[in-house]
């Protein structure tokens, strides 16, 4: 049995069981097709378990948040209240067990398919990483599967002595000091000209240097990260709020090494289980939570209060995942002791509307609200709809389409291996994801082929690669994301073109939708399940011939209107449907500053 893509770890003289399509790298296709092998079938093809699983994790997750909140209260001398801890732990936790119980069922099934007679695995010597790993790293998770397989059991094994990782863990490495990162983006912003210099070296002081000189004052609110909103505009917000504008965005925080301290491990050890995978659990999370939040914690914790702002009365996130643990650690302390209350945002697509996402979640559990851009969340009296300042901004921006341009068909992509258990495209069924993208493209006429402008980000499954074999001629993009100083160029690159097509329940269909600019949406329903009460208000955008449940119906309408776009566009069916859409779950509205000085200020200060 072959569990990775690492070759070292392959037998290439023996007929091989690969345990998921992960281990095949697409560049190797010539390599591991030529072996006599099979490929394990993945444990959530079937859906009905996929759902049902992951409401064991949830109770699972909700059980062991609590044993961990505890155990670690007494290993600092604490006594912080599980909120506390979820704030800071939470996520990290979830995705280790959602990753983790996924590895599980994949060597269960491999050990009960009774194929496999031997494999080899890495060396299972006790490693604790000193910061959050990624579980789409394939190094990570050859170690993970190679400690459930001795834990387990049942599956004939030989150990390798190499390592997954270097047992000093990651970097420890410094980043530059604050003064050295300005200075490092001021000088690239200068080679661009006179106008960008000065706008996007105005936006890195404000990120940078700003937070620095107010960093004693104690501001009724703070804005922390990314809002979506331009400089201006977040200043003009502030302001409308009475308050002196400050832009907390945080700073990387890189410990130094340390060597893991068992005796303090110990003390997160965990009551006996019944059930198997919580006694798996029970081994793995003492020695695999990160050392930020045992040896390290009291560094990360002084370090982050030092950064952010003092005691502030309300914080404002939309949240992302940048300089994380800056906004857990403060946030979480604040909470705790300062009574801050903490307001989130929705961050993008799939939010509100997918049938599992855990963020969602988190933010009701974790924090005193959380605004939607329309989804209500069964009704919960922490969630409330208002106008989304992403989607406005973008509307700003996105207000027209060249019908003479080309047509932007814009890809998604996710991890080789699994990382939340949530609903979408993930894991393995990125190449159902593939064949469908194929579909579509055989299925156009030769004139649309020639309009098509394929964008993608990032390629984990070499999928650059994969879409040049079945479209040699196929134009293509890279987009580029947001980033300290520097802007997305997906608005401008889309104005360019006269129709977008959509490919999964993400941000940028939303975005388009609610500019009201001419859009295809595709993607499978079998894997982008919708929550229940949201079904009828994606059906009406099926019925307008806006969204799509196969690759073949949305290449006959894009054959259909690709050379009037806007005719189509314009019928009040479409029309109709994209209004009800938007209004119910991507909410923007032009008096969106008077919606949102309103609503804070209605806070009990």
């Amino acid at each position: 049995m072959v569990t990775t893509a690492d070759r070292r770890f392959w037998k290439k003289n023996e007929t091989t069981l690969f345990l998921g399509e992960w281990c095949k790298l697409y560049s190797e296709r010539k390599i591991w097709s030529s072996l006599e092998h099979q490929t394990l079938p993945y444990h959530w093809d079937d859906r009905q378990k996929f759902d049902s699983d992951v409401n064991k994790i949830d109770a699972i997750y909700e059980k062991y948040l609590a044993l961990l909140s505890d155990r670690l209260n007494r290993v600092h001398g604490l006594n912080y209240s599980s909120r506390y801890w979820r704030i800071i732990i939470g996520i990290w936790l979830r995705s280790f067990i959602d990753a983790l119980y996924d590895r599980y069922l994949s060597i269960s099934a491999a050990r009960d398919s009774g194929l496999v007679t031997n494999t080899w695995i890495c060396s299972t010597e006790r490693w604790t990483p000193q910061a959050v790993v990624s579980f789409g790293h394939d190094s990570y998770n050859l170690y993970l599967y190679s400690r459930i397989i001795k834990w387990l059991g049942g599956i004939p094994f030989e150990e390798k002595s190499l390592r997954h990782f270097s047992t000093d863990g990651p970097s420890s490495m410094l980043p530059k000091s604050s003064l050295g990162r300005v200075f490092d983006e001021i000088v690239r912003q200068l080679k661009k000209g006179p106008e960008t210099f000065f706008r996007q070296s105005l936006a890195v002081l404000a990120v940078e240097v700003y937070p620095s000189l107010l960093r004693h004052f104690k501001p009724d609110f703070v804005f922390v990260g990314t809002i979506y909103l331009s400089l201006v505009d977040q200043l003009r917000l502030q302001l409308s709020l009475g308050e002196i504008p400050y832009l907390f965005h945080g700073k990387k925080i890189a410990p130094s090494s340390k060597e893991p301290d068992l005796q303090m491990r110990a003390a997160l050890s965990f009551p006996a289980s019944a059930v198997p995978f919580e006694e798996l659990l029970n081994e793995l999370i003492p020695e695999q939570i990160p050392m930020t939040y045992v040896e390290l914690y009291r560094d990360v914790h002084d370090r982050v209060l030092r950064l952010g702002p003092k005691a502030p009365k309300v914080a404002v996130t939309a949240y992302t995942i940048n300089y994380r643990y800056c906004f857990e650690f403060w946030a979480a302390y604040h909470t705790e002791k300062s009574g801050t209350k903490v307001f989130a945002m929705q961050h993008g697509g799939g939010y509100g509307t997918a049938r599992h996402i855990f963020l969602d979640q988190h933010f009701i559990r974790a924090f005193d609200k959380y605004y939607t851009w329309g989804s209500t969340l069964g009704g919960d009296t922490k969630v409330k709809r208002m106008p989304s300042l992403r989607l406005w901004k973008t509307k700003k921006q996105l207000s027209e389409s060249n019908p003479k341009g080309s047509i932007m068909w814009i890809a998604t992509t996710q991890a080789r291996y699994k990382t939340f258990a949530e609903s979408g495209i993930c894991g393995p069924h990125m190449l159902d994801y593939f064949e469908e993208q194929r579909k579509f493209y055989e299925c156009l006429i030769t004139p649309v082929r020639e309009l098509l402008l394929w964008r993608y980000f990032n390629d984990p499954w070499e999928d650059k690669k994969r879409v040049e074999d079945f479209a040699p001629d196929l134009r293509i993009q890279r987009g580029t994301k947001k980033q300290l100083g520097k802007e997305s160029n997906f608005i401008g690159e889309l104005k360019k073109c006269r129709l977008a097509v959509h490919t999964g329940n993400e941000t940028t269909y939303l975005e388009a939708l609610s500019a009201d600019f001419p859009s295809i949406i595709f993607w499978n329903p079998v894997f982008y399940e919708i929550r229940h009460p949201m079904q009828h208000i994606f059906d009406r955008l099926v019925g307008a011939g806006i969204l799509h449940y196969t690759p073949e119906s949305a290449a006959h309408t894009l054959n259909e209107v690709y050379l009037d776009p806007l005719s189509w566009w314009r019928t009040d069916k479409v029309q109709s449907a994209r209004q009800y859409f938007c209004d119910a779950v991507a909410n923007t509205d032009d008096g969106w500053m008077e919606a949102w000085v309103g609503e804070l200020k209605e806070v009990d200060l």
